[in-house]
């Protein structure tokens, strides 16, 4: 449900913005003035304004908010790998996932799999933080990341265990 909740802000805030600039699309005047029929078939289809032919504001946003997710994941995974090892594991770490085609793809379809990344690997950095010093503030914001992850998907609540592991081992 969370990538829905952000998607929805986004997609207000933008209509909000858009609005304020004088772009009084179909979308825009549907949206702000509580139309939902003409809202629905104006969201699912092209803008044609000039002779040029818009992307459905559906795929415009949803791409954007998976890009920006998958993008922030990349300095995340260099920050988790540096914890670990060191700021040579990092940058090859962070240059790996960049150039990983699934996610490239995964914004291309507005998926959340992006979403899910990120407050894993959120995760994960609480999880080293508690292993390596062990203050109760980390455990607070891992389970806030959890919490996160499980409501974009329930497979993560796999990560019980790295945090487990890491509370068992905390030096």
């Amino acid at each position: 449900t969370l990538p829905l909740y952000i998607f929805l802000f986004v997609k207000w805030l933008y209509f909000k913005i858009s609005y304020l600039f004088h772009e009084n699309t179909g979308q825009i005047k549907a949206f702000l003035h509580g139309d939902f029929a003409d809202y629905l078939k104006t969201f699912y289809s092209y803008e044609k304004s000039a002779g040029k032919i818009y992307m459905p504001t559906l795929f415009l946003i949803g791409r954007t908010i998976s890009a920006f997710f998958g993008s922030i994941s990349i300095y995340l995974i260099f920050s988790l790998a540096k914890r670990l090892f060191n700021s040579s594991v990092g940058i090859l770490s962070a240059l790996f996932f960049a150039l990983t085609i699934g996610l490239i793809q995964s914004s291309h379809f507005f998926t959340v799999d992006n979403i899910l990344i990120f407050f894993m690997l959120l995760t994960l950095i609480e999880g080293a933080d508690i292993f390596k010093k062990g203050d109760f503030k980390y455990y607070i914001f891992a389970g806030l990341f959890l919490g996160l992850a499980l409501s974009v998907k329930l497979t993560s609540l796999i990560l019980f265990l790295p945090i487990l592991v890491a509370h068992l081992l905390k030096n």
